[in-house]
């Protein structure tokens, strides 16, 4: 009987050494696969710190591009702001203009009404004998041709209004 629980201690023991030899090689996969867990946290520990420094910069960036809007967009609000200043300014001026162009234009028509005014003046015989004898006075020899002077323009005056009545007729 001893023998009996010797053998089967023994192939208990066997039994146990076959289930040590499985667990050992099982124990040796997971090593093995601790291992290249291990190596895979640790290339995926080195992609997040990657990832963070990319994202720190890209943040960075956007900071900036951020500001940088901010400063076109208050620039592009200063610019709209000047132009509408300038273009109330252009409107003032061009009203400004436009009654300038209004004045200029009745002083125009005024001063074409004194220059036929002045002109129908000196064609006054009045106005020309007038003339005459002034001019005429202002030396000792013209003070000598002064009748003759006066019957001239006497005669140029009346064939210029008879050449202005016939125009004014027909």
């Amino acid at each position: 009987e001893i023998k009996y629980e010797k053998s089967k201690l023994e192939d208990k023991i066997e039994t146990l050494e076959k289930e040590k030899e499985s667990f050992l090689s099982i124990q040796d996969e997971k090593n093995q696969e601790l291992v290249e867990i291990k190596y895979e946290k640790s290339k995926l520990e080195d992609k997040i710190e990657t990832l963070e420094n990319d994202f720190d910069k890209m943040k960075t960036n956007f900071i900036g591009m951020k500001a940088r809007y901010q400063k076109e967009l208050q620039d592009k609000n200063s610019v709209l702001t000047k132009n509408k200043t300038l273009n109330n300014s252009i409107e003032k001026l061009k009203t400004n203009f436009e009654g300038m162009e209004a004045r200029n234009k009745k002083l125009l028509e005024t001063i074409s009404k004194k220059d036929d005014e002045i002109y129908r003046i000196k064609n006054m015989l009045s106005f020309r004998l007038g003339y005459t004898l002034i001019q005429s006075t202002k030396s000792f020899q013209g003070f000598i041709k002064l009748p003759f002077n006066i019957y001239n323009e006497y005669r140029t005056y009346k064939s210029y209004i008879k050449s202005t009545s016939k125009n004014i007729n027909y």
